[in-house]
Parts: C-alpha cells; structure tokens; sequence
C-alpha cells in the first residue's frame, strides 16, 4: 500500500487515508461528544478552546498535562505555566504573516521545549 500512496499526489493521499479511517474518526468523536456529534465544531468546545485569552480554559486538564494549543495565530511561540501556544505560521487574509514561522520542538515526557 505504501507504493500506491508514493504514485499520489498529497491531496489524494489525504483523501485515501480520511477514506479508510473516517468509522475511526467518527467513533473518537462519538465518544468525546455522545449524540452531539457536531458539538466540537463550536467556538466553546474544547477543540476549539483558546486558553490563553480565556483564564477559564487554563485548568481544563488536571494538573501536569502540558497542552499545546496551534490553532490560534500567535507572533511568538509562548508559554503559561503548562500552556505552550504554537501557531506562528498562520497568515491575514491578504497573506502577511502574523507569526515569526518558528517551529517548537516538545519533550513529552519531560515537558521541555525548544523553538527551531
């Protein structure tokens, strides 16, 4: 299978592995959402939660769990206490650039990090 997916463009790459792990998909967000299935799409659902413009949403894990949150558009790679924000690669919709394009590199274990 991997020298099919080699012949492939990205794009049906994506699609073929959506494709055949979409029951899998649809299964994890069952379980995070029940009957609500389209819950996780709204401002207010935890994929969606912005905790560091929001103090409410920094304790939504138990102590000691380091989250990383890459969907909002940040300058600079930042951290706040176990709250590491990553997105420095998102763009205006005229295409300047918001953040410095840095990228971080996170030690799960140890929850060190270090910008590249």
């Amino acid at each position: 299978m991997a020298k099919e997916r080699r012949d492939k463009n990205p794009e049906d790459i994506v699609a073929q592995l959506l494709e055949e792990n979409i029951g899998l998909v649809e299964k994890l967000i069952h379980k995070c959402y029940g009957n609500h299935d389209l819950a996780y799409i709204f401002e207010d659902s935890e994929l969606w939660a912005r905790p560091q413009y929001n103090e409410g949403y920094l304790d939504m894990y138990p102590a000691g769990f380091l989250q990383v949150v890459g969907h909002t558009p940040v300058a600079h790679i930042s951290s706040q206490g176990e709250l590491l924000t990553t997105d420095t690669f998102s763009a205006t919709s005229t295409g300047r650039a918001i953040g410095d394009r840095n990228l971080c590199i996170v030690d799960t274990v140890t929850k060190e990090w270090r910008e590249v």
